[in-house]
């Protein structure tokens, strides 16, 4: 958007040094004190997370409406996968700690938290035994870095939104040799996160930028009248920022393009720093505050009273005034966003099927030819569990994996009635399947933990076996399953029917899959194995006199238990992960009998070493 600039404004040329002791609170002070306002002025933690999510979705949309009007040439080569920006050196402001920090609270375990606590804290002590030209050369990782995959990517800061390379390769080249490699990016989606970040203190307190009309201005209003209004530009930049005026042609009109350069890096809080400091704060703080408690200047000075002084030159450059000159804000490209990831039933515990930081499909684009089916994969069974999709998942070859699968791919899980796990690539045209495992197979390929009762045959359950048609004509899995992120593991229930010296068993198992090939990360657990209509071989039981109670047969108290019984329980229920324990629920089959209501807790922490660990039973009826 463009803005009349004040004729006759001089900005004359001046060289700045300030000693080591006064220039980081000086230079900053007013930044600080404005982040304070917003904090301590009646807004809860909640509130100030929702500032730095409307900032990153006004970035998100400016770069989407520029991408289609100024594609960049040579076109974006970032895609999933790569992690070379990861090992750039990032600021970040206190918005975005605060969200960021509300991210990991809410997706991580309390052991995981602590993981990442101890990553962070490691990787700051390192950053500050070495210079930032230092740190920079090393291309150390960023502590977020997950198996090469941002592990806070939907709300990663603004700045890490702002690298766009032009060559993969040369990314490739950096991360591989550890070293610095020149790598051609398009420069406008750092310049404007960069201001973003310096702008949003001032957007937090409310002033969304200095003379503003409206009370929320767009980004590219904001930007222009924080460049024309240079003064409380400066303050914001850290008297860092060099303006440059490029002269342009247009419409045989004369055009002044600001651009912004900083001769060094911009002295903002790292983000490992920033982070650790605020997860020791978080942990510490009393629950009260986090449950909607507002700041207060106490609570928050701690947020930054670490920061290092540090001593720095800096010359602002001249800007003279030019005829008929306007201020020209170069909008953004977007950086094309991966898809959302969907890992369990309807996108969350609460199963509310929200994407709240959804910023591609909008009134305009969902619509009968840009938005509908984008391919058909034909499955062997009925599909009742709701497809998962998990992004920028490394397949590896195995038992289960399709001839060339192997690689990195967007990927949809789908479990189907006949006993089968797909994953089917997402990213290509036709949907492929990458790997294909079915739990039929007796014979328990490598890897593979189908059988565990000496069956000497296993098939689904005829729908007949149960007295109903609620599913027909088989039964396999129902029950949608649930992925790990943090252990790329993915849990679900398999029913099926088994022959066993000659009589038929009805068995229903716990399975952890890993999701790169489809095999068994630990011993399935038997949930129970019925015959004879009510004969359990089960460890899920309670005491009661409920339909289908017999005497107990586990401890001889004389007492009557109630049973899990794996034919007459339908795992119909989604199953969920929570803190690394795993839910799974189940009702009946067309309420034929003896069936209850059932929700069985397992413990996964160590799955892959332990095995599972159950951990709580509840039955409605006992």
């Amino acid at each position: 958007m463009n803005q009349k600039r004040n004729p006759g404004r001089n900005i004359s040329s001046a060289s700045v040094s300030v000693t080591a002791e006064g220039l980081e609170w000086d230079a900053r002070r007013e930044q600080r004190l404005q982040t304070v306002q917003a904090l301590g002025s009646g807004r809860t933690p909640l509130q100030v997370i929702a500032l730095a999510q409307e900032a990153t979705v006004r970035v998100e949309e400016g770069m989407q409406t520029t991408l289609a009007r100024q594609p960049p040439r040579p076109p974006l080569a970032c895609a999933e996968g790569c992690a070379w920006c990861c090992r750039k050196v990032v600021g970040c402001a206190a918005p975005e700690v605060l969200h960021i920090a509300a991210y990991l609270q809410e997706h991580l375990s309390a052991e995981q938290m602590e993981a990442t606590r101890q990553r962070v804290a490691e990787r700051d002590d390192e950053r500050r035994s070495l210079r930032q030209d230092s740190w920079a050369a090393k291309r150390v990782a960023c502590p977020l870095l997950v198996n090469e995959r941002c592990s806070v990517y939907p709300v990663r800061p603004l700045t890490c939104r702002g690298f766009n390379s032009t060559d993969a390769r040369s990314c490739e080249r950096s991360v591989k040799s550890h070293q610095h490699v020149d790598v051609p990016t398009h420069d406008p989606p750092h310049r404007l996160a960069t201001f973003v970040l310096e702008v949003m203190p001032s957007v937090a307190s409310g002033r969304y930028c200095p003379g503003a009309d409206t009370a929320k201005p767009s980004l590219a209003r904001c930007a222009g009248q924080g460049i024309y209004r240079i003064c409380s530009f400066q303050s914001w930049a850290m008297s860092l920022l060099m303006l440059k005026t490029q002269k342009i042609l247009q419409n045989d009109s004369q055009v002044v393009t600001i651009r912004l350069r900083f001769a060094q890096p911009l002295q903002v809080p790292s983000l490992s720093r920033w982070l650790g400091k605020f997860l020791c704060v978080w942990a510490a703080l009393p629950a009260p505050l986090w449950l909607g408690h507002p700041f207060t200047w106490g609570d928050t000075s701690m947020l930054w009273s670490y920061l290092k002084r540090f001593k720095i030159q800096q010359r602002a450059a001249r800007l003279r005034p030019i005829r008929r000159a306007r201020v020209q804000c170069e909008q953004l490209e977007s950086r094309l966003a991966p898809s959302v990831n969907v890992l369990t039933f309807h996108n969350d515990i609460a199963s509310t099927g929200l994407n709240a930081n959804e910023t591609q499909l909008t009134p305009a684009n969902v619509k009968v030819g840009s938005f509908g089916k984008l391919f058909a994969t034909t499955v062997d069974g009925q599909v009742y569990a709701e497809p998962l999709i998990d992004t920028g998942i490394t397949i590896t070859n195995g038992v289960n994996t399709k001839t060339g699968a192997a690689g990195v791919h967007d990927v949809v899980f789908v479990a189907t009635e006949h006993d089968s796990l797909y994953a089917i690539d997402a990213g290509v045209a036709g949907g492929g399947v990458l790997w294909q495992r079915t739990f039929l197979d007796a014979s328990n390929p490598t890897g593979d933990t189908n059988n565990t009762l000496g069956a000497t045959a296993i098939a689904t359950v005829p729908s007949g076996d149960v007295n109903s048609g609620d599913i027909s004509p088989e039964i396999g899995i129902t029950g949608t399953p649930v992925i790990d992120p943090a252990t790329n593991l993915l849990y679900l229930v398999v029913k099926t029917k088994e022959t066993i010296g000659g009589a038929a068993h009805y068995v229903q198992r716990l399975h952890a899959i890993n999701i790169g090939d489809g095999t068994d990360a630990a011993t399935p657990v038997a949930i129970g194995d019925t015959t004879n209509g009510n004969t359990n071989n089960t460890q899920i039981y309670v005491y009661g006199s409920g339909d289908g109670h017999v005497t107990d047969p586990y401890n001889g108290t004389g007492k009557q238990v109630v049973q899990f019984n794996a034919l007459r329980e339908h795992q119909r229920g989604a199953v969920n992960l929570i803190n690394n324990q795993v839910y799974v629920e189940w009702a009946s089959h067309g309420d034929n009998g003896p069936y209850h209501g059932w929700v069985v807790v397992w413990d996964v922490t160590n799955v892959k070493t332990s095995g599972f660990a159950m951990k709580g039973v509840l039955n409605t009826s006992p």
